[in-house]
């Protein structure tokens, strides 16, 4: 995971956008070549994948970020990775959900309960990064008007994380700067 927290916007625009590409595209050769139900079975695992990917961004980012918090730490990690780890589950289960036939009342109820909280998840995992985003790199307690804007670049999504990228990457780059320093001032000592 931690590629992708040290890769390029330009590489995860590439990744993000070229992985569903990829995946239409195989797709549609599979409709016109084979039959329609081996469709059916590749797309979701597509799908699966890039949801991977996608939540693997958010992981290495909240947790990394989280780590480099140097004053009292307000936002829960153990709630943002349980309820990411939710989020991930959820999202394979509702690709696969269209194919589900003949739901029942009761199972359409239980998958409206889990479409709510996955939605309420998705909200707090962002908010979580977006936040601590703004917090290593004010080195302060944050108000929501401060990070409210990398929440919609964070939703935004491809474009947005193109454009937070950069910020993650330098503060990591000055963190990783001033650990050498310090390591060299050590040894001259």
């Amino acid at each position: 995971m931690n590629k992708l927290l040290s890769a390029s916007n330009y590489k995860l625009l590439k990744l993000f956008l070229g992985v569903p590409f990829l995946a239409i595209l195989f797709a549609s050769l599979l409709t016109f070549l084979a039959d329609v139900a081996l469709v059916l079975f590749f797309v979701p695992l597509i799908l699966v994948f890039w949801f991977t990917l996608y939540f693997g961004w958010h992981w290495s980012v909240g947790v990394s970020l989280y780590k480099k918090l140097r004053h009292p730490k307000p936002l829960n990690l153990i709630i943002f990775k349980f309820l990411l780890i939710f989020m991930l589950v959820y999202f394979v289960i509702s690709t696969i959900d269209p194919f589900l036939k003949d739901v029942d009342e009761t199972t359409y109820k239980i998958l409206s309960f889990f479409n709510l909280v996955g939605s309420i998840s998705f909200l707090y995992c962002i908010g979580f990064i977006a936040k601590t985003i703004n917090q290593v790199e004010m080195k302060e307690q944050v108000e929501f008007k401060d990070w409210i804007g990398d929440m919609v670049l964070i939703i935004l999504f491809p474009i947005g994380i193109y454009f937070l990228q950069p910020r993650i990457n330098e503060i990591f780059k000055t963190e990783n700067e001033s650990t050498t320093a310090n390591t060299a001032s050590s040894y001259c000592r």
